[in-house]
């Protein structure tokens, strides 16, 4: 129970960030008028963007890994 302003910040990030029933859109979309783009999200898309379809073989499922790494 002590621990409680710990986690305080926390908790108030993950309500800021999460989309409403009610407004259909997140607090922090509100306020800044665009959405909050977090480090997953250019992960997940810098991810999509790779040529998985010529990759044949180990050799160059690492190569695609290091071309990635030097992006």
């Amino acid at each position: 129970m002590n621990q409680w302003p710990l986690w305080l910040g926390y908790a108030l990030w993950a309500d800021q960030i999460m989309v409403k029933k009610n407004t259909g859109y997140s607090p922090y979309y509100l306020l800044y008028g665009q959405h909050l783009l977090l480090l997953f999200n250019v992960a997940n898309s810098t991810f999509h963007i790779l040529d998985w379809p010529k990759v044949m073989n180990t050799i160059e499922l690492l190569a695609l890994h290091m071309q990635q790494l030097d992006q």
